[in-house]
């Protein structure tokens, strides 16, 4: 109703400065930034310094993936209006986006400072700070964040707020208020036109950015050419980067129909997905960068899941179901999801057996020393707390022939982490940093490695899977929320249920014991080299046990029940 009214004020007066500035913001709103920016032009035309203008015409070139220029409207809207706390706070998601995450705390922390009430960008400064290993006022900062988030309502930043604290009951009400930006939309006709029935071959639809050379591509890409083709049809609704590569052609050839949704609206998105019949739609993002939420929220389709880009429930009425499984989401979890949980019988997690090989290295090659002992962590700085490398200094400190191999995610956090260590009577030799690698070469120098350190409460995802499918142990902490017990299913699921801890004392006994106790390390190691005998890896077994579960809850919703826990069974706990 806004917009129709704004159009006709555009209508009888093409420059109407107030209605250019409202209509914009109602197609941002809408999912229309290229609209938006066109009448954001015609404003910038007559009134080239109105910063609120600006700001917004840097929103619709982001929106439409031109980050730099949406970088450069930013800084021009502060250059006029300083106190200007929205093009602080847009500037600081620019530099995080950028990886400068230096200035990316800097402009968090001055749109706090004009914003104090908005709790959300103090977790993004909190955020950016942790990319850069920055402690120093971390302490007081998660206190104050903690405090805020218990009242604050409007919060709606949900990833970087679940990599903070392990509480799942937190986590809900946060995602609830995430929730909110997505208005309740009548469900698409073509959806409602659909007649379900009990054994029919269903339509599958997945949704995600992140067909590229990208963890959650890493994982799915077996799972869509495994799918039983009698049982399933499979489309993929793809956008984001095109990186051309050969993980990327070989998803998209492995769907029935892959669609570029790329240059498409929600509105647009949801018909297709609605016209193509999808029975059950496969949200692969969740609140994630790049989601597009605003889609399921359309409900093109009866049945509406998420599935492994977000580590935990997305508190949407959109989404009917969250996979998950009988460690990550034990019934007595149930109350700490939004979702009905589809509980698979083995791992969550999905792998691919036909990763890429690359050629062994030798320790030289990342200056890792040929008689010491490797302890090893390739997760992001974020993922790090001052409590958990603390206990990884300690863990140095008592197994005095050993160094810790790091991934050099960006300088300031090496210089800080390095730091750091020296502070604490840890030489910083015994550091040892390599950067990113493509994916085969990074698990290939992973078998340098004797022994890997997980991180707590943010678990390694991707980065486990890499690390057990090397062939390497790694220690892990699990904790109660999603995020923090993904590592744990891995590793169960890899036959190695020893390697789970639940404190991070124990933790940190167990890997000194490692340290200290070859000849039980190497057996360790020894049960993963028998990758074809792990469940963790049996891909057809996994996509076995995903379908029966899809079958299950289409029978539900077939019937008329509503969605409620399912549990598909195991032989494996």
């Amino acid at each position: 109703m806004a917009w129709q009214s704004i159009q006709k004020i555009l209508g009888q007066n093409q420059t109407h400065i107030q209605a250019l500035l409202l209509g914009a913001r109602c197609l941002l709103t809408m999912g229309n930034p290229a609209d938006a920016e066109a009448l954001l032009k015609v404003l910038l035309y007559f009134q080239p310094d109105d910063a609120e203008a600006l700001n917004l015409s840097g929103n619709a070139a982001s929106a439409q993936g031109c980050y730099a220029q949406a970088k450069s409207f930013y800084e021009k809207a502060i250059q006029i209006d300083a106190s200007m706390a929205p093009a602080w706070e847009n500037l600081g998601h620019e530099h995080y986006r950028a990886r400068h995450f230096v200035e990316a705390a800097s402009a968090y922390a001055r749109a706090a400072d004009l914003e104090p009430g908005r709790t959300e960008i103090q977790l993004m400064a909190l955020h950016a700070s942790d990319q850069i290993a920055d402690w120093s006022s971390r302490d007081i900062q998660l206190s104050r964040l903690l405090t805020a988030l218990q009242s604050d309502e409007n919060v709606q930043t949900s990833f970087a707020f679940i990599t903070k604290l392990d509480d799942p009951a937190l986590q809900l009400k946060i995602t609830r208020n995430c929730a909110r930006k997505i208005p309740p939309i009548a469900p698409s006709q073509a959806a409602l036109r659909r007649v379900p029935a009990r054994e029919e071959r269903l339509t599958l639809g997945y949704l995600s950015a992140d067909i590229y050379s990208h963890a959650t591509a890493v994982l799915i890409a077996e799972l869509l050419a495994l799918h039983d083709r009698e049982r399933f049809a499979v489309y993929l609704y793809y956008y984001g980067m095109n990186d051309d590569s050969t993980l990327r052609r070989r998803i998209l050839e492995s769907a029935d129909q892959a669609l570029d949704v790329s240059l498409l609206n929600a509105g647009e998105i949801a018909e297709q997905i609605a016209r193509d019949g999808v029975d059950i739609l496969i949200d692969l993002k969740g609140w994630t960068d790049d989601h597009r939420l605003d889609v399921l929220g359309q409900r093109p389709a009866p049945l509406q899941m998420h599935y492994l880009g977000y580590p935990g429930t997305l508190g949407s009425e959109a989404v009917d179901y969250l996979i998950g499984d009988r460690f990550i989401t034990p019934p007595a979890s149930d109350v700490n999801f939004h979702e009905a949980l589809l509980v698979l019988p083995d791992c969550y997690q999905v792998n691919d057996r036909q990763r890429e090989q690359a050629a062994i290295p030798a320790r030289s090659e990342y200056n890792l020393p040929e008689d010491k002992f490797v302890f090893a962590d390739f997760n992001q700085p974020y993922k790090i707390t001052p409590q958990l490398f603390d206990a990884w200094l300690r863990i140095l400190h008592a197994c005095p022939d050993s160094v810790l191999w790091l991934l050099d995610h960006n300088r300031d956090a090496t210089s800080h982490l390095r730091a750091y260590a020296i502070q604490r009577g840890i030489p910083g030799s015994r550091l040892i940093f390599s950067l990113k690698e493509p994916i085969p070469q990074h698990v290939a120098r992973l078998t340098l490695a004797d022994l890997v350190l997980d991180t707590f409460p943010v678990n390694g995802h991707t980065t486990t899977s890499d690390t057990l499918w090397a062939g390497v142990p790694e220690l892990t902490i699990a904790g109660r929320s999603f995020i923090s017990r993904v590592a744990g299913s891995l590793l169960y699921n890899a036959g190695l249920p020893e390697l789970v801890c639940d404190t991070l004392d124990a933790y940190e006994q167990r890997a000194i014991s490692l340290y200290r106790e070859r000849a039980l390390l190497s057996a360790l190691r020894a049960r993963l080299k028998m990758r074809e005998n792990l469940v963790l890896f049996d891909t057809p077994r996994w996509v076995n046990g995903f379908e029966r579960g899809l079958r299950a809850a289409w029978a539900r919703h077939a019937t008329g029940l509503p969605p409620a826990r399912i549990d598909v069974g195991s032989d494996h706990y």
